[in-house]
């Protein structure tokens, strides 16, 4: 919390400004997909609204700062946003964060009846520095999709199969990717019910669809374009592949780009199939343990191929193998070298460390300017070359470095997923009394 008002990512932030503006100005039209972080916003835009108006505080003009502050001409950044702005739109972000820590804390506790394993748990989660960057320093959102995606599990434990469907359909609207998570839930759930699996699961699909549906209808217009840049990708060559990804390589050696789409998704279909292949194979012995497993393993299918794999993503991961890691089906240390590989990367890709200190600019302007000085000479904007280094590929030591972390965390990624579907061969774990064959039935 000290750290939330004065930081922020200058760029992501910046948006999410342009959106509490849009909310405050006709809070009808959404403007931003996927939509739920927008519906997020809403109470957000007016605290934020009244807060302003009675502390007289309002953003910083980029343009009224020296020009070695601005990270990036290319992002077009407007304003540098006030510490109430950047407060209250992170509060969303830590509240997730901390509903997150207790349902890890209780699956855990029900999962393995150890309360010692259940708050070493919560502790590696909450108390991650990868997390705490991302969500209270970079002003990310990921832990709200990552949330709702463990509450699906938690509600399959509580057996209420409806909020389960309901909170993987929220999960969904916030970021895309827990639709993977589908496939395991349904193979589960007719593992597990096996007087009415296919009634079950019908249900279970018709909740999900019906909920994301609804939540989707308002920016529908914007989805086409949205599936459209995310499976075809970006036409600037140099930023084709970016991130914890071994497509970091990119950075150094441009590629076609077609070729590198092409790659990348079949990439991601190989491992994804063979996940769900394994876990319509598998008969579950571990119960709920099992699907976390298979549900680590599609997350980490992304990972292992997708040709850019934005430093916030691994929050996805982190609850997954926290559950998995204290029961012995995860190596805590692959844990925390995924996680300081990716906090590398966030300090050193694109926007740098001192740019997340932009807030505290009225304070600490001059010792913000001689750090700037120190680490990096200006770019002009009008020089081809942006601070992101992405849109002309060359060898330097931070592209270089970057690569070898990108390649470093798919290696681990793609080891650790090996291993889960290699023991799902095999018992995941002890299942419990609540965990056995029957057990989502009233």
């Amino acid at each position: 919390m000290v750290l939330m008002p004065f930081t922020a990512h200058p760029f992501d932030v910046d948006v999410w400004h342009q959106i509490i503006l849009s909310i405050t100005a006709n809070p009808l039209s959404v403007a931003y997909f996927p939509p739920m972080l927008f519906y997020t916003f809403i109470p957000v835009a007016f605290a934020y609204n009244l807060v302003s108006n009675i502390l007289g505080t309002s953003p910083i003009a980029l343009s009224s700062l020296p020009g070695e502050l601005n990270p990036d001409p290319r992002y077009g950044i407007h304003n540098i946003t006030d510490p109430s702005f950047n407060m209250l739109v992170k509060v969303p972000f830590l509240v997730s964060d901390i509903v997150a820590t207790i349902l890890i804390f209780k699956l855990v506790d029900r999962l393995s009846e150890d309360k010692r394993k259940a708050s070493w748990a919560a502790a590696l989660w909450f108390l991650n520095p990868y997390l705490i960057l991302i969500s209270a320093v970079w002003g990310m959102f990921d832990s709200l999709p990552t949330l709702f995606s463990i509450a699906s599990i938690w509600f399959l434990t509580q057996r209420r199969l409806d909020l389960s469907a309901l909170s993987l359909a929220v999960a969904a609207v916030y970021k895309l990717y827990p639709m993977v998570f589908l496939m395991p839930t349904i193979l589960f759930i007719r593992k597990f019910e096996p007087s009415s699996p296919r009634r079950t699961v019908l249900r279970y699909l018709a909740i999900f669809t019906a909920f994301l549906l609804i939540l989707l209808l308002p920016a529908i217009s914007k989805s086409l374009s949205f599936s459209q840049g995310l499976l075809g990708g970006p036409s600037d060559p140099g930023a084709g592949g970016f991130g914890l990804t071994f497509w970091s390589v990119l950075l150094m050696t441009p590629l076609d780009p077609s070729y590198v789409v092409v790659t990348s998704n079949l990439i991601v279909i190989v491992f994804l199939a063979v996940t769900y292949l394994q876990a319509a194979r598998s008969k579950f012995n571990g119960g709920l343990l099992s699907l976390a497993a298979f549900q680590l393993c599609s997350i980490f299918s992304i990972f292992a191929g997708f040709r850019f794999v934005c430093e916030q993503f691994f929050v996805w991961a982190l609850p997954y193998m926290v559950i998995l890691g204290v029961v012995g089906k995860v190596k805590i240390k692959d844990y925390w070298v995924l996680s300081m590989i990716a906090l590398a990367y966030s300090l050193i890709h694109g926007i740098n460390a001192v740019f997340f200190f932009l807030p505290t600019w009225p304070w600490l302007g001059g010792i913000l300017l001689s750090a700037v000085r120190l680490i990096r000479r200006p770019v002009a904007p009008g020089s081809g070359q942006g601070y992101e280094v992405v849109s002309q590929p060359h060898v330097s030591p931070i592209t270089l470095t970057l690569t070898i972390l990108g390649t470093a965390f798919t290696l681990l990624v793609i080891a650790n997923w090996r291993r889960l579907i290699r023991d799902s061969t095999h018992s995941v774990g002890e299942g419990s009394e609540s965990q056995r064959p029957g057990f989502l039935r009233p």
